[in-house]
């Protein structure tokens, strides 16, 4: 507002000149805060599918878009990784230990200027659980094995109700994690009157930029919501360009054709540091890589022997994969989870792989395999050389492996195949990363290691499976970190998944870049709604 001063005409021009200054640095949100405005044009590899409806979560590279468009109910605290509040204020666990109760945040507008309520937050939830339908491919089934009913209590207070109780619900709706889209909110009258299918080609919800358009495998247009109740973006436009490759996207940063570039891997990460006009920019620890191995419960199988399978564990040598292929940017990595997650075991320094090929050799002689075997590496195509390495030191023990090639959701079919399960084989894979749901390891578990439930090859100790189920119930933080740390320790004991090395996952960032902080431990560009672009 311009307050002006009577007939004082040298006091009104001063303020109006002051107010034309203002806005002439920068535009302003609805919420008064100063914008630099223009247009921020991001390329990346790929976002493995292109439905913006949450339920239709199918890949983890969605996630590059969803945080877009909508919000979660809890979210990720991009300074302390923590949870945060989102559309959720505080979500604390009722007295009988099973229910959650949410309160909401007042005063949320979706794009089309309809108000977000609980309504809104039970519909979304609903959804993922299956009431409407089919359970979604959201990798929500977890949450509807766990939930039993979303209840109101007001406008703006929800209760999240479970049967035998749920400690970890707060992390399943964080949705800042690839793998579970459930946390996402959607608006529940306007599905209801355009129907899914319009939905997912015109979505709304209530993030920082509103949907404009799509042009299926090659891009899609964002605007900036000025009316959004957190930080509105400093840009007024947002352009998502798919570039899947390597050369390609560094030929449009080095242009200005792009301002952030994804999928900084291998050999470019030195090009982009020694380009005086381009920055790399990391998200620390944005993925943890890890093998699965086919044929654990196939007694015929060589893989079926603990023998075999730490042969294997031995035979690579992280340390200089994180050097050489990684130059520096991760870690090897011990466990099946990450160092700052709950139930993180004290020992975990103990079970720090080795690189020992002779021990592998002799394992492999005293399993009866002393003159090799042979296996297939499947992996996706931006981790060939990951993959070629592994394969080479694999070789030197006496396994003979056949490289096979694909896209990354070729490679998770195939891990997943069951007839495949039951054969000699691995699968590298870009696995999660330490952010969002999975921060918390006990979902982490659930999802790779319970029997019945695991997305990757069955590894036949039901016990191990029993532990993951009982800490999914207890209560009791200091029971539940136990039990986690006991399943991560006997994981790593019978290697039912191999940890390889943790990836920092890098954006290179061009001078027009002023400003961008991602959110740690995502794999993919985050907190787009930060950018500070240079003018």
């Amino acid at each position: 507002m311009i307050r002006l001063f009577g007939n004082d005409t040298r006091r009104n021009m001063i303020a109006l000149a002051t107010v034309v200054g203002f806005v002439a640095a920068g535009s302003l949100s609805a919420h008064g805060q100063t914008r630099g405005g223009g247009s921020l044009n991001l390329v990346v590899a790929s976002v493995d599918g292109e439905d913006f409806d949450p339920t239709l979560f199918r890949s983890a590279g969605q996630t590059t878009f969803y945080p877009l468009v909508f919000d979660a109910l809890i979210k990720k605290d991009p300074e302390t990784g923590e949870l945060a509040p989102g559309l959720a204020l505080s979500w604390d666990l009722d007295a009988d230990g099973k229910s959650w109760i949410l309160k909401l945040r007042e005063g949320v507008k979706f794009h089309d200027g309809s108000d977000f309520t609980a309504e809104d937050a039970k519909f979304s939830l609903e959804r993922y659980m299956g009431k409407f339908g089919a359970v979604p491919a959201t990798g929500s089934e977890r949450l509807a094995n766990l939930i039993t009913s979303v209840d109101m209590v007001d406008d703006h207070t929800i209760v999240i109700r479970s049967k035998d109780g749920a400690p970890t619900i707060p992390f399943d709706i964080a949705s800042s994690e690839p793998g579970i889209a459930a946390g996402y909110m959607v608006p529940s009258d306007y599905v209801a009157k355009v129907g899914a299918e319009a939905f997912n080609k015109a979505p709304i919800g209530t993030g920082p930029f509103k949907f404009v358009s799509q042009d299926v495998g090659r891009e899609m247009k964002f605007e900036a919501n000025l009316a959004y109740w957190d930080t509105v973006p400093d840009v007024d436009a947002l352009t998502l360009r798919i570039v899947p490759e390597l050369a390609a996207r560094m030929a449009q940063l080095r242009a200005g054709e792009a301002d952030i570039m994804s999928g900084i891997v291998g050999p470019a990460i030195p090009q982009v540091e020694a380009d005086s006009s381009l920055r790399v920019i990391p998200a620390p620890k944005g993925h943890i890589v890890y093998m699965v191995i086919g044929g654990m419960t196939n007694p015929d199988s060589p893989t079926s022997k603990a023998q075999v399978r730490e042969a294997i564990s031995l035979a690579i040598d992280r340390n200089a994969i994180v050097q050489h292929l990684l130059f520096g940017h991760g870690e090897p990595a011990s466990l099946f989870s990450f160092p700052f997650a709950f139930g993180w075991p004290a020992d975990a320094d103990e079970f720090a792989p080795v690189y020992d090929p002779d021990k592998a050799r002799q394992l492999l002689a005293d399993a009866g395999h002393g003159g090799g075997f042979e296996l297939t590496l499947y992996a996706a195509t931006e981790g060939r050389d990951f993959a070629q390495a592994i394969a080479q030191y694999l070789e030197t023990v006496g396994i003979t492996v056949k490289l096979d090639i694909r896209e990354i959701s070729q490679v998770l079919a195939e891990a997943r195949n069951d007839e495949g399960k039951q054969k000699p084989r691995l699968a590298l894979i870009f696995g999660p990363t330490g952010s969002g749901a999975r921060a918390d390891t006990g979902g982490l578990l659930y999802t790779f290691l319970f029997t019945g439930e695991s997305i990757n090859q069955p590894h036949g100790d039901e016990e191990l499976s029993q532990w993951v189920g009982d800490q999914a119930k207890a209560a009791d933080p200091s029971a539940r970190a136990q039990l986690i740390s006991n399943v991560l320790k006997r994981a790593r004991g019978i290697n039912a998944i191999m940890p390889l090395y943790y990836v920092d996952s890098l954006f290179a960032a061009g001078p027009s870049v002023a400003d961008w902080k991602p959110i740690s431990g995502v794999g993919y560009p985050s907190n787009l709604n930060s950018v500070k672009l240079n003018k």
